[in-house]
Parts: structure tokens; C-alpha cells; sequence
């Protein structure tokens, strides 16, 4: 593991064939005090909390999504005709409340 106040040049991974560009990481150690450390891991531990939960409902509904009898009919639907299948299939997600 690179020092804390190092920095390092990475590569991109991509796919085979596209084009990289440079990127740069630069870590930079954060000094706390005990009481804002523990604050700060408490913070941590809640967003993990609920972006789990969040991740956990939007994979449930898109199971769901994914089983609906609406999702299957507008796959039916021929991509020449776009608008009719986009609009079928914004209303299977909207039927099981896969939405933003």
C-alpha cells in the first residue's frame, strides 16, 4: 500500500478497443480528533445502513419489473417502433414503482 501522502498515476480499466484516458489519484490522510473520528464512523455506518436498504428495494422492484406481464408484452414490441415500446415499457416500471 502507497504511503498516505503519496500519489499515484492509475490506468483506466476498460474494454478491449476503447480509447484511456490518464486518471490521478491522490490520497490525502484526514486528522481527527477520537470524538470526530467516532462521529464520523457512527455517519458512516448509517449511510451504509440505508444505501443497502435503498440498493436492497430498487433490486427487489426490478425483479418485479423484470417478472411483470407488461415488461414481457413491450419487449414484444419491435425496436423500429420506439416510442410505442419506450412508452410501454416507462409504464411496466411505473406498475411495480421502478421509478427515480
Amino acid at each position: 500500500m502507497p504511503s498516505s501522502n503519496s500519489t499515484s498515476k492509475t490506468k483506466n480499466q476498460s474494454k478491449p478497443g476503447r480509447k484511456t484516458t490518464p486518471s490521478f489519484v491522490c490520497e490525502v490522510p484526514l486528522r481527527v480528533t477520537l470524538p470526530q473520528e467516532q462521529t464520523l464512523q457512527i455517519r458512516f455506518e448509517v449511510a451504509r445502513q440505508v444505501y443497502n436498504a435503498w440498493l436492497g428495494e430498487a433490486l427487489r422492484r426490478m425483479r418485479l419489473y423484470r417478472q411483470s406481464q407488461a415488461y414481457h408484452q413491450a419487449r414484444k414490441i419491435p425496436r423500429s417502433q420506439g416510442k410505442e415500446r419506450a412508452a410501454a415499457f416507462a409504464a411496466a416500471r411505473l406498475a411495480v414503482g421502478f421509478t427515480e
